[in-house]
């Protein structure tokens, strides 16, 4: 019955290894994905604002100076305004500015935030002093935001389905700001050909991380069954005479180096996982993403610490077990270790809390690996 009990939690551990290490490395996969969407497409509304900047400058050299004198800048009060009869030349001079680009759309606001000027004439006289684009611009820096649109009113028209950037840029004459433009670009294609791009990169991401799970379950599964075959040998090994036993030791030899080589095959995709995750540490996250990918790492350090367990089981039995004395920092060991059992304490709704001596050492020379072992044995 004992047997049976431990080939029952052997087959229990392994599965829950695999739904460990299937969710790991689902959240890499996901974390990895999203950050490079989000990246992808700040570049190119990075890139967009850059050029409406440089577009809003021509556009003071080469129509500003016409139109400013038939706008109404003096405009204090949001609501409609009187029909301006210059409306049609400044629609014209505009649309005629706007042709061989990719603005879609143009509006002037006034340094009290009233629209003088849209190309969708209803919009003027809308009040858009509260507008923290418009409030960045009219402070002398430029403001952009990437939105997806079902329906847009255009310079030539109305457009669908188009993903388009809005700029907020300041109009300057003399290095003084004299109003407020937004630019609306059409970055349909662009943001098409990228989402393209990061579609096939997702799918091929993905089947490296479904390779190295599969790689995983089966060396995994291939342990489990060849460790529960030899425990079977070896009970009935140790009901024989002597010669049996002898074979039964040199079984246990074949036994220890199978895993010792086992742990070590693991051990490498492993590492490339951690390795993963430490990269995407390194890109820009905000504060929930950056949690996520710390315990993501601790989560795989945490089982790396398993393969090396198993390996140095074998070496124990071999006679090889080997110390390796470094120069470790005590209390960044003890945070670590406190960390990954933090983790667990938080599942059972027990309040852990770790703590250093002020008095100790910092440093201190020793097998960092052996001591974090003792700690998360005493901890957990």
């Amino acid at each position: 019955m004992s047997d049976t009990l431990k080939a029952l939690y052997l087959k229990h551990g392994v599965l829950l290894f695999a739904t460990v290490v299937l969710v790991c490395l689902g959240l890499a996969w996901w974390l990895t994905f999203s950050q490079a969407r989000t990246t992808a497409h700040q570049s190119v509304k990075a890139s967009t604002e850059a050029a409406n900047t440089a577009l809003t400058q021509v556009f003071v050299n080469q129509t500003w100076q016409v139109i400013r004198q038939d706008l109404a800048l003096d405009t204090v009060a949001a609501g409609p305004t009187d029909h301006n009869p210059q409306l049609g030349n400044i629609h014209q001079l505009v649309k005629q500015f706007g042709l061989n680009t990719d603005i879609v759309k143009i509006k002037i606001f006034n340094l009290s935030g009233v629209t003088v000027y849209s190309s969708e004439e209803r919009q003027i006289g809308e009040n858009k002093s509260g507008s923290t684009g418009f409030r960045q611009a009219l402070a002398g820096t430029p403001a952009s935001e990437l939105t997806q649109r079902g329906r847009f009113n255009t310079l030539n028209g109305e457009v669908y389905d188009r993903s388009l950037v809005s700029s907020y840029v300041p109009i300057t004459n003399n290095g003084v700001v004299e109003a407020v433009a937004e630019i609306y670009t059409d970055r349909t294609e662009a943001i098409h050909s990228t989402d393209q791009a990061l579609t096939a990169f997702g799918g091929t991401l993905l089947l490296i991380f479904l390779a190295v799970y599969a790689a995983l379950c089966f060396f995994m599964v291939h342990a489990h069954g060849v460790s529960a075959a030899h425990q079977q040998s070896l009970l009935l090994l140790a009901q024989e005479s002597a010669a049996a036993r002898l074979a039964a030791e040199d079984a246990t030899a074949v036994k220890s180096q199978f895993l010792a080589t086992m742990s070590h095959e693991i051990r490498t995709p492993m590492n490339g996982v951690l390795g993963m995750a430490q990269l995407l540490r390194d890109t820009p996250l905000n504060a929930e993403q950056a949690s996520l990918v710390k315990l993501l790492q601790v989560s795989g350090e945490s089982l790396l610490a398993l393969l090396n367990d198993i390996l140095d089981l074998s070496k124990i039995e071999a006679g090889r077990l080997e110390l390796d004395p470094q120069p470790f920092h005590l209390p960044l060991l003890v945070g670590n270790v406190g960390a990954l059992l933090g983790v667990r304490a938080k599942e059972k709704h027990t309040d852990l809390q770790v703590q250093v001596d002020p008095h100790m050492p910092l440093w201190w020379l020793g097998d960092e690996l052996r001591i974090r072992q003792i700690l998360l044995n005493l901890g957990g």
